[in-house]
């Protein structure tokens, strides 16, 4: 009986992009993004922001979204003053620093964690046939009916999406990317590519480069914005360090139970920062 060689992991991922599924993919990406585009400029002439199809279970709205200036220096300085250092290290990370800057008072080697690398595929003019998307015409069908596509394309697209990460975590395993950081192949090229430099704010602030901190260091606000609903850093330690700028009006098409589970998460985070607060 003969058996069939493993497949190397740089090969399952070339195996999955030149198979449909990668196009399927991209379709399915192309597809979601016309079709809400659509639908957003299709219910800005209604009246209401928001659009609940129960029968199908899904929701289209709109969201305000506020878009803030922050002043990264003053409000990680303040941060680190009335906030445990430990839960304000996570949400910092250094921007526009090199690792080679001579000027820089330490040794960056000391300070960046282990370098981390993913894989990208590159497209030779054969490859390309696996980009293809199609430009949609709409209008053909209900407003429910385009829902209930949007439904099935976005549960196709994330199992797709799920199975193309996993293949792509797992192709940056094969040794061939210790010899060289690009594995040739039949539609173009799969390359190594190193991720940002994450650099050890704890350790930086412990042994005393603060300085650098403030002066590179960069707030994640969506971190920032999940420790403040949890009750872990108070609102007002903030309010002076951020300012609304615009407010940006987001289109959300989204299935109704989905939105619920994401509200009950947010009540549950809010109970549980009340709770703290007067325990």
């Amino acid at each position: 009986m003969k058996v069939e060689k493993e497949l190397l992991p740089s090969e399952k991922l070339e195996v999955f992009i030149t198979s449909s599924e990668y196009n399927l993919l991209k379709q399915n990406t192309s597809f979601l993004k016309q079709a809400k585009k659509h639908l957003r400029e299709q219910f800005s002439h209604y009246e209401g922001k928001r659009h609940e199809f129960k029968d199908i279970n899904m929701l289209a709205k709109f969201v305000p979204v506020k878009v803030y200036e922050t002043d990264h220096k003053g409000l990680i300085q303040e941060l680190l003053c009335y906030v445990r250092p430990d839960v304000i290290f996570p949400l910092i990370q250094l921007s526009g620093i090199k690792e080679e800057d001579k000027d820089l008072p330490f040794n960056s080697l000391k300070y960046t964690f282990p370098k981390t690398y993913y894989v990208k595929p590159f497209f030779n003019k054969i490859g390309k046939i696996y980009n293809q998307t199609t430009d949609y015409l709409f209008g053909g069908q209900t407003t429910e009916q385009l829902l209930e596509e949007i439904k099935d394309s976005s549960s196709t697209l994330k199992s797709l999406e799920e199975k193309y990460d996993n293949l792509k975590n797992y192709a940056i395993t094969c040794s061939a990317f210790n010899e060289k950081n690009k594995i040739l192949t039949s539609f173009g090229s799969l390359s190594k590519i190193e991720n940002k430099t994450l650099w050890d704010i704890e350790k930086l602030y412990n042994e005393g480069f603060e300085d650098t901190i403030l002066q590179y260091g960069k707030i994640s606000v969506s971190k920032l914005d999940d420790l403040i609903l949890s009750g872990a850093v108070p609102n007002k330690v903030i309010q002076d360090y951020r300012k609304v700028v615009d407010i940006r009006l987001d289109f959300m098409v989204m299935q109704l139970d989905t939105e619920e589970r994401i509200l009950g998460i947010q009540q549950r985070k809010k109970i549980q920062s009340s709770l703290k607060r007067h325990a």
